[in-house]
């Protein structure tokens, strides 16, 4: 392209300041107010026009690539990093592009049966645990994908509260409103709702105790990082299907936060109501046993997974299934899915 200074008058042509091909820059001395513009030498078309605030420099001008050439750098960047990844770690790239590493704390598995221990100052709501704070063990269950289990996640109170306020309208997921979430999201269960994090003060306590555990800021976790709390019901109506709680880029391109790398980072799946035969937790892709990992949880208690990896990858092992349960039996489930993208 090339550059001309506007003269003002139509009885002075306007200056040539010089041709400017992909990747040169050109420096001139701009007088203070002067209209700048770059035109197509071959279409004579004006393709930017600036105004100079400033008198006495010079400025230097580098040609903005076009829209499409833009998106072709980045293609082959992408490109090659994925390439450079695989070669790396042995790894498909799965999140949508190149992003920086979760700076999150993350709980290190070491290895299956290993036990650590946080304390939480959430509220627990229990006439038995009076205290204010209560320490939770955490538990490996598998090293890949990342799977830990907290027993006595909720209390008696809590669990009785929610069945009692939030399970009796659940929604059939056939004719559930994906207009009411904003992305794209496999559902799970025969039946499902989503409670706001700030319905009641029980509710926002569960999600603090999520983000204590996580290590989090409290300050991200209801605005920012953590989801509304799904309730999910099984029966024997229950489809079992594989699902990830990553939510996939290729079918969320509508979702600039998702297409810049952000993503679901860690799922707490809590039991409410256990069924009395079926309804483990599979996780197939679990380097834990030949069959993968299973596992079944008792009124109260929670399994804590990683959706990412620490590089910022989806970790695809991460996908599990909710086996099926019993004929006339039932399994009451919570989910509480946290964020990452507030936190780099």
């Amino acid at each position: 392209m090339v550059l001309y200074r506007e003269s003002g008058s139509i009885e002075t042509k306007d200056e040539f300041l010089g041709k400017l091909n992909p990747g040169e820059t050109v420096d001139q001395y701009i007088k203070k107010y002067s209209n700048i513009y770059a035109q197509d030498p071959n279409t004579e078309e004006i393709q930017q026009e600036f105004e100079i605030a400033s008198d006495g420099m010079h400025l230097t001008i580098v040609p903005q690539p076009k829209p499409e050439a833009t998106q072709m750098l980045l293609k082959n960047f992408t490109e090659y990093f994925k390439e450079k990844y695989f070669e790396k770690t042995g790894l498909e790239w799965r999140n949508s592009t190149p992003r920086k590493k979760i700076v999150a704390f993350m709980w290190k598995p070491f290895f299956p049966g290993k036990t650590q221990l946080i304390r939480s100052t959430a509220i627990v709501q229990n006439p038995t645990l009076p205290r204010k704070h209560k320490e939770y063990q955490i538990k490996t269950l598998s090293a890949s994908p990342k799977v830990f289990k907290i027993d006595d996640f909720l209390g008696y109170d809590e669990i009785i509260f929610i069945l009692n306020n939030y399970c009796g309208d659940l929604d059939n997921i056939v004719t559930f409103d994906n207009a009411k979430f904003p992305f794209n999201v496999n559902l799970i269960g025969s039946k499902t709702r989503w409670i706001e994090n700030r319905k009641s003060l029980l509710i926002e306590n569960i999600c603090y105790r999520a983000c204590d555990i996580l290590k989090l800021p409290r300050k991200y976790t209801i605005n920012q990082a953590c989801e509304n709390v799904q309730i999910m019901l099984f029966d024997s109506n229950s489809k079992e299907r594989e699902i990830y709680d990553f939510l996939l880029p290729e079918i969320n391109q509508t979702n600039l936060s998702i297409m810049q790398g952000n993503n679901r980072y860690a799922t707490f799946l809590i039991c409410l109501e256990p069924s009395r035969k079926g309804g483990d937790i599979l996780f197939p892709l679990s380097r834990t046993g030949s069959d993968g990992l299973s596992v079944k949880l008792t009124k109260g208690s929670a399994i804590m997974f990683y959706n990412m990896l620490k590089d910022g990858n989806l970790d695809e092992n991460s996908f599990y299934r909710v086996l099926g349960v019993g004929e006339k039996d039932e399994q009451i489930l919570a989910a509480i899915r946290v964020w990452d993208k507030a936190l780099y």
